[in-house]
């Protein structure tokens, strides 16, 4: 599961009590930082941006947007993959303006609420991982 995005997702909208599971029309999330397989990197909501598809491309790799994403993860966060340095602030930085979703009063609640509707294969991996009991 620390190959593919949907588990990312999830976080990324359950936190913010947004119950969807499907990816958005018109939008990608994409991870900040390129540290696959990193567990702590995976579903961490300081490595996670939602952005429209069309800019994705630019957040590959070591596309254009990634120096932006990074700083703003470490800038506004304080997070950053630990074996990555300290990220520079990118000239034009200031020139970005950013929006974030609205805090959610009982994250960890509704993300519990949401695994036990779904009760999927990957739930119950997530439950075990987490040490919840899925029943």
């Amino acid at each position: 599961m620390l190959d593919d995005n949907v588990t990312p997702r999830w976080a990324l909208f359950w936190a913010h009590g947004m119950p969807q599971t499907g990816h958005p029309r018109g939008w990608t999330i994409a991870h900040v930082w390129n540290a696959t397989k990193d567990p702590a990197a995976y579903t961490n909501l300081a490595n996670l941006c939602l952005m429209p598809e069309c800019l994705g491309s630019l957040s590959d790799k070591d596309g254009p947007l990634c120096r932006f994403l990074e700083y703003h993860a470490w800038s506004v966060y304080r997070w950053r993959p630990g074996i990555s340095p300290v990220p520079e602030k990118p000239a034009g930085y200031d020139e970005i303006r950013w929006t974030y979703f609205e805090p959610y009063s009982d994250p960890t609640g509704f993300i519990r609420e949401r695994m036990m509707a779904l009760g999927n294969q990957r739930v119950l991996v997530l439950c075990e991982l987490m040490g919840i009991d899925p029943a």
